[in-house]
């Protein structure tokens, strides 16, 4: 499967913003995307695209998050017929940065739901356990980097986008 979409690339688009209450950040995306480069996929093309994402800092370094993201389009096939196809994700994660240091560590799982609008269509449930570090620049804790930093928080439903052929072919 990965050689068959290995060429595929895509971008998105659209509007965020953000709400502080105490020590929560509620964060929304909205925006549209597609693909380019390998008709014949079978990946989300056309797309619109809604997320929601609330961050809780139990400390100013350490954070609990959830999220949840819908995207729905069609198929990129170039040939007829033409399907719909929708991803449901959602996901929950900690993140802690230790005191005076510029690491964090991070533990997150998100499962992604794609389903073909046709009738007969299977759905695919994709289960993602991912653990991890990071560097931080630029603010002292986790908390000034997500009130005054540049976090680059994308939507997750892309992890589901490779297996758009298995929802419609």
């Amino acid at each position: 499967m990965s050689g068959y979409c290995s060429a595929n690339g895509g971008g998105l688009g659209g509007i965020e913003g953000q709400y502080y209450v105490g020590n929560t950040t509620l964060y929304g995306q909205a925006g549209y995307g597609g693909q380019f480069n390998n008709g014949n996929c079978g990946t989300l093309d056309r797309y619109w695209f809604l997320r929601g994402v609330v961050r809780h800092f139990i400390t100013r370094n350490w954070m609990v998050n959830g999220e949840v993201s819908f995207a729905d389009g069609k198929s990129q096939r170039l040939d007829p017929p033409e399907f719909g196809l929708t991803i449901l994700t959602w996901g929950v994660g900690t993140e802690y940065r230790m005191d005076g240091s510029r690491f964090s560590v991070f533990a997150r799982f998100y499962q992604d739901h794609l389903e073909g609008a046709q009738s007969g269509i299977p759905t695919v449930t994709q289960n993602t356990f991912l653990v991890g570090g990071k560097i931080n620049f630029g603010a002292a804790t986790l908390f000034d980097d997500d009130r005054r930093g540049s976090t680059f928080d994308l939507p997750a439903f892309h992890r589901a986008l490779h297996w758009g052929c298995q929802a419609q072919c």
